[in-house]
């Protein structure tokens, strides 16, 4: 297997190659070893490490793409071609309990204000109570994705491109940590490497729900 595209991305992102092959608890020599045997192929739980950590995808570092971009898609979320009508696509589920992101047709449409009539904007469904009572099981948030992320501004977050959740994130030197607003989840802190397993999807702008 080739590395130059592990050794590219980390370059360009400054980080030590040591600091990649400890990632996946290898030695700093890792990824030379790698290059001398063409046929030897770095394990898929390693390579999603590294492409958590880098920002993009395993097919990519492995050549099966020249795309380095991470999609939604790759995850399961895509969002549908932009139509200028004022009202975005609903998609499920967006977990506030047991971390779910599922890719499933629009379960409907949803009117938003003409500042977030783009391609950048959908809703999703939530799930589960631990972000209740501000959000609430079967609540739409309105999602504006690619955003960054901000102390104290609510994200859907992705954790190792599996789980899925709307929580408020606190960023700090060192470490980020998702909150939920019910009392009963306890905080989720990600501190040095393991930030790297998280994917933030985009912001929450809005909340809507609807009654019985």
């Amino acid at each position: 297997m080739n590395t130059s595209r592990i050794r590219d991305l980390a370059k360009q992102q400054g980080k030590s190659v040591t600091y990649i092959c400890k990632l996946i608890n290898r030695p700093k020599y890792y990824l030379n070893d790698v290059d001398k045997k063409p046929d030897r192929m770095i394990s898929d739980e390693d390579l999603k490490t590294l492409a958590i950590n880098l920002g993009t995808t395993a097919d990519y570092l492995k050549g099966e793409t020249d795309d380095p971009l991470f999609h939604l898609s790759s995850v399961g979320l895509t969002t549908e071609p932009y139509e200028k009508n004022c009202k975005r696509p609903i998609f499920g589920h967006a977990s506030a309990g047991k971390g779910v992101i599922a890719q499933q047709e629009a379960l409907g449409y949803e009117q938003v204000d003409p500042e977030y009539d783009c391609d950048d904007c959908f809703w999703l469904q939530v799930d589960g109570d631990s972000m209740s009572p501000v959000l609430d099981d079967h609540d739409l948030v309105l999602v504006k994705k690619d955003t960054p992320p901000e102390t104290d501004t609510l994200m859907v977050v992705i954790v190792d491109d599996e789980e899925g959740f709307v929580k408020k994130i606190s960023i700090d030197e060192d470490t980020v940590t998702l909150r939920s607003f019910n009392p009963h989840y306890p905080p989720r802190v990600f501190g040095g490497v393991e930030i790297g397993r998280l994917r933030f999807v985009g912001r929450v702008m809005e909340l809507k729900r609807r009654f019985a």
